[in-house]
């Protein structure tokens, strides 16, 4: 056998081995935005701090709940239904429960003085030495209200004012209603006729 015979069998006996083919690259697809690849990219790096599925359902509900701007309103309120001569408004007997007898407006409280600490814990003072301000000498009796609203509620000419106010009492009297709340009603009425403006309510003309 010849070298060139040799080689020949050599090279047959070899087992053919075909190179593998290439795998073909998928290409990224374009509805995948980089801010989509950024937020899953931080999901991916700190899924302990996602909020859960009950607490994203909690939120949207919450959201949901939120009134609108259009329910937050409320109406305007004066600074001056603080004084005690918002007695003499004419929405005072239909907005302050107690009506004149209130004791927000009605009373004889002395700011100057301190309250007694035993009844502001709910308690009873039953110390007649106590020198503190009790809660059962702030309100006024009927005859007193009546007077701090004839004499605080003055307008500018004072004779003519309480004159009216007399022809007030003697008219009540010989009708026969005295009934505190009703002559506080006419008094509050007839000083608003008297300076003819409903909204001067502090006696200041």
């Amino acid at each position: 056998m010849s070298k060139m015979d040799l080689e020949s069998s050599d090279a047959s006996s070899e087992e053919y081995s075909p190179e593998p083919a290439a795998v073909p690259v998928s290409p990224i697809p374009q509805s995948q935005s980089s801010e989509t690849s950024r937020t899953n990219l931080a999901d991916d790096l700190a899924p302990e701090l996602q909020p859960t599925a009950e607490q994203q359902v909690g939120v949207s509900e919450a959201v949901k709940a939120t009134p609108s701007s259009g329910t937050t309103f409320k109406p305007y309120e004066s600074v001056l239904k603080n004084f005690k001569g918002y007695r003499f408004h004419p929405d005072y007997p239909r907005e302050v429960q107690g009506g004149y007898r209130s004791l927000t407006f009605s009373h004889q409280i002395d700011p100057n003085k301190e309250l007694c600490r035993f009844e502001v814990a709910r308690g009873v003072c039953n110390d007649s030495s106590c020198e503190y301000q009790h809660f059962r000498d702030m309100a006024v009796s009927d005859d007193a209200l009546l007077l701090q609203m004839g004499l605080n509620g003055k307008p500018g000419t004072i004779a003519e004012y309480r004159q009216g106010l007399r022809d007030i009492l003697q008219q009540m009297r010989n009708d026969g209603n005295l009934e505190t709340e009703a002559v506080a009603t006419r008094v509050a009425q007839y000083r608003r006729d008297f300076v003819q403006d409903r909204s001067n309510i502090l006696g200041l003309i």
